[in-house]
């Protein structure tokens, strides 16, 4: 706390109640919590070093656009800024609002220097602040903000669109890599809807440090590299009770290689049956054809037979032109763009297989994503969008941590299963460049390939097996033994309720008798014996009335009675919601495993613990 409120920002003691607030709650083991102010106070925030041999950084003014996605995907006509349906393109030009008096936060040195290829030296600029919250524009860019659609708790809604983020242009870093740089909360957008467009303090920084310490635990995500805020304000209800405050306008600078997701290939779905709701390009398969063969071109040259470096890939990709004027793009426009059905699937394919990939990492640090729809998966595998989310404490498949979500829809237990509901969805949408539903079956088997591969060999690394690398001779690389054992101890620390990060912790000090005896003495290193090892993590399990609140129903008996009944007469009616019979089952027993908690016995369920572990 300390170091990140030491620096040259407003308000420090805001700024440390406000990370407080957020953060202890969610971070209450002390290695997680210091392994996080290493990764990101560290890296972060230490004083600006002599710049490193050979390492080519730039001035703000030297930052070099390059905005090929705004060439080469349709940018609506219409240029006044003003809520509306955006039809027959993909991105719409905006103008950030300005906010008074901007003031840095917090800025990323790894991002700044080594993925942007910015001095950190800057920083110390006076007018870095004003570059990095919308109220000057850095030389090149080219605010955008971009169109697409979305299933929300699974029902289609309609255009969303960035409603408070904007596309500036991407960036090619001195080592030629490409990222695409985007505000959030810079102002309202034609996608703001009723929204002001803006973002606090108190969302902000857990966006800037959850994306920092993801990424410093090895999980595919966005970056944040900027954190702004100011002293123009707008209303915010924290606790939606009634009691609305006043808080700080504050923008963060996200960078990734691209924020291109799978509701933007849904701008093109007819009406949808149930909410009937269609996207605002219906027909135009036109641009779901240059949108699709972007993709392949920019994030996957390698399902092309042309491959080639970032410079070759941006040459190739044809300019759009209303018409298909540029002659490129009408000599694809006659070929039909399409570059065949078995392009496409393997596109499918791979998406699905880094999405399997993404969520079991998500599972294996105890992390939950708190609104899986469509409109929040990024078409390249990367976490995106930190809205409501959490890193679980105490063991439970029903860990929700989105206030919401009612339904328990994203719980911990069922984030797998929403992510492989979404990439079906993006199948849907990818349809019509597929000629079957083959694509689609054989894209989502890829995605329970990778999951189940990523989840047991990340959670046997976790428990201290060594695992072959992937693509060892001699097929699978965790044994089916190793695989029941992470199955038995996951079901452990669920049936004991215990914490799920200080459990792994305390297995890492456990020493085997004859590693024991192996020890140097007097070596620092404490170790424990089995039976130590199952009081550590005894000390951790929650109590009866913990567990019966963490694993609260969404519903009791009575309304979910009503549910039932309704299920069996209007079935269409809990579609909307996300629910079915099946479904309604699983909450039944839900509630009757409530049911049981509330009424253990301390004692006893601690006697219980001891015995399974």
């Amino acid at each position: 706390f300390h170091e990140l409120c030491t620096q040259p920002v407003c308000d420090p003691a805001l700024c440390c109640v406000s990370i407080a607030n957020v953060f202890v709650r969610q971070f209450t083991i002390s290695l997680v919590f210091s392994r996080l102010l290493r990764s990101v106070s560290g890296r972060m925030m230490a004083s600006p070093s002599s710049q490193p041999s050979g390492k080519v950084l730039r001035r703000l003014e030297e930052t070099a656009f390059h905005n090929i996605t705004l060439r080469s995907l349709p940018v609506d006509s219409e240029t006044k800024n003003f809520v509306r349906q955006v039809h027959g393109a993909v991105f719409s030009l905006v103008d950030p609002t300005p906010v008074e008096r901007p003031r840095l936060v917090s800025a990323s040195r790894s991002v700044l220097e080594d993925l942007l290829g910015i001095s950190f030296e800057e920083t110390k600029r006076p007018d870095f602040a004003e570059f990095f919250c919308g109220n000057k524009v850095l030389q090149g860019a080219r605010p955008a903000a971009h169109c697409y659609c979305g299933h929300q708790f699974g029902n289609f809604a309609g255009q969303l669109g960035d409603g408070a983020t904007m596309y500036l242009g991407e960036v090619r870093n001195p080592s030629g890599e490409r990222w695409e740089i985007q505000y959030k909360g810079a102002g309202k957008t034609p996608f703001s809807r009723s929204a002001d467009g803006r973002k606090v303090l108190r969302s902000s920084l857990r966006e800037f440090l959850c994306s920092e310490h993801m990424n410093a635990l090895g999980v595919p995500t966005t970056r944040a590299g900027t954190l702004v805020t100011s002293d123009s304000k707008v209303v915010r209800d924290i606790f939606y009770s009634g009691d609305p405050i006043m808080e700080r306008c504050t923008v963060i600078t996200r960078i990734a290689k691209t924020f291109i997701r799978f509701g933007s290939f849904e701008i093109f779905k007819p009406e949808d049956p149930v909410t009937g709701r269609g996207g605002p390009s219906v027909g135009r398969i036109d641009i779901l054809t240059a949108l699709t063969n972007f993709v392949l071109r920019m994030f996957y040259p390698h399902l092309l037979a042309s491959g080639g470096s970032s410079e070759s890939r941006e040459r190739d990709v044809p300019v759009w032109e209303p018409g298909g004027k540029s002659e490129q793009m009408q000599r694809q426009k006659e070929k039909g763009e399409h570059m065949g059905e078995e392009v496409y699937a393997r596109l499918l394919g791979e998406v699905a297989e880094r999405t399997g990939k993404l969520v079991a990492l998500w599972q294996c640090v105890g992390w939950c994503h708190g609104v899986l729809n469509t409109d929040n998966m990024s078409i390249v595998g990367d976490t995106i969008d930190y809205g409501p989310y959490g890193f679980m404490e105490t063991t439970s498949k029903q860990y929700v941590c989105n206030g919401s979500d009612d339904s328990g829809r994203y719980s911990y237990g069922k984030q797998a299963e929403m992510c492989r509901w979404n990439v079906k969805k993006l199948g849907e949408a990818l349809m019509p460049l597929l000629s079957s539903v083959d694509a689609v079956t054989s894209a989502l088997s890829r995605f329970d390939e990778s999951f189940e591969k990523t989840y047991n060999e990340t959670m046997a690394l976790k428990l201290g097996f060594s695992v072959p690398p992937s693509g060892t001779k001699g097929g699978a690389c965790v044994s089916e033994g190793v695989k029941e054992l992470v199955k038995e101890w996951v079901e452990a620390m669920e049936r004991t309720g215990a914490d799920f990060t200080a459990t792994f912790r305390a297995a890492c000090l456990f020493e085997t008798a004859a590693e024991r005896a192996k020890s140097p003495s007097g070596s620092s290193v404490a170790s424990l014996s089995a039976d130590e090892l199952a009081d550590r993590i005894l000390e951790t399990c929650a109590s009866p009335v913990q567990m019966a609140e963490n694993n609260k129903p969404p519903f009791d008996l009575p309304k979910l009675a009503m549910l039932q009944r309704l299920a069996v007469v209007h079935p269409e009616v809990i579609a909307q919601f996300g629910l079915d019979a099946s479904k309604l089952g699983e909450m039944e027993q839900q509630v009757q495993e409530w049911m049981e908690l509330k009424g253990r016995d301390p004692d006893g369920k601690r006697s219980e613990d001891g015995k399974i572990w």
